[in-house]
C-alpha cells in the first residue's frame, strides 16, 4: 500500500525450474527495490546539492540589480561560478549514469594491476607535464579480477581532481601495496 517492494518470494531454495525462476524473480525484485529506495532519497539529494549554487546566483542577481558601481563585476563573477558549479553537479550526475551501466554491462577478465598503473602513470606524466607524476607499484605481479578499463577510468578522474588541487611543479603520487589479501591504491 505505501509502495514499498517486497523482494521476498517463497520457494527461492527449491532445486527445480520454479525455484531457479523464484530465485531469478527474487534477484531482480531486490535490485528494483534498491533503485525505488535511490529514486525515493534522489529529490532531498539533489535539493541539498542545488540549494548553495542556486543561493550565490539569486543574492548575486538581486545584488547586480540593485547596485550599478565597480563590484557589478564582482557580482556577476559570482553569479557565473554558481552556473559553473550547477553545470558541474549536472554532469557529474550523468557520468555518474555513465559509470553505473558502465559498471554494470563490463566485463571481467583477470589483468595485473601494477603494469596497469605503469602505463597509466607514463600517460598522466606526458598528459600532465606541469606536474610531478610519481608511481610506485610492487614488483610482483598484482592479479586483479575486473574490468580494467573501469580502474583507469578512476584513475583519471583521480588524477584530474589532484592536477585541479596541487599547485604546479609539485608532486602527485600514485601507489599500490600489497596488505595481507588487498591491495591499497592511492592517489
Amino acid at each position: 500500500p505505501k509502495g514499498d517492494v517486497d523482494a521476498h518470494l517463497p520457494e527461492t531454495a527449491a532445486r527445480d525450474e520454479l525455484g531457479d525462476l523464484a530465485s531469478s524473480y527474487a534477484t531482480l525484485l531486490q535490485r528494483f527495490k534498491e533503485y525505488t529506495q535511490y529514486l525515493q532519497t534522489l529529490g532531498s539529494k539533489l535539493s541539498h546539492e542545488f540549494r548553495t549554487p542556486l543561493a550565490i546566483v539569486s543574492s548575486s542577481l538581486e545584488n547586480l540589480a540593485a547596485e550599478k558601481s565597480i563590484a557589478d563585476q564582482t557580482y556577476i563573477h559570482r553569479a557565473r561560478e554558481g552556473t559553473a558549479r550547477l553545470q558541474g553537479i549536472l554532469t557529474a550526475m550523468t557520468e555518474a549514469t555513465r559509470v553505473e551501466q558502465s559498471i554494470e554491462t563490463a566485463e571481467r577478465v583477470e589483468f595485473d594491476l601494477a603494469d596497469l598503473l605503469r602505463g597509466v602513470g607514463q600517460a598522466y606524466a606526458h598528459a600532465f607535464a606541469t606536474h610531478h607524476i610519481e608511481v610506485s607499484v610492487p614488483t610482483e605481479s598484482c592479479p586483479l579480477q575486473g574490468a580494467p578499463e573501469l580502474v583507469v577510468q578512476m584513475l583519471d578522474k583521480l588524477i584530474d581532481n589532484a592536477v585541479d588541487f596541487c599547485p604546479q611543479g609539485q608532486r602527485i603520487s600514485i601507489a599500490l601495496t600489497i596488505e595481507a589479501k588487498h591491495y591499497r591504491l592511492s592517489v
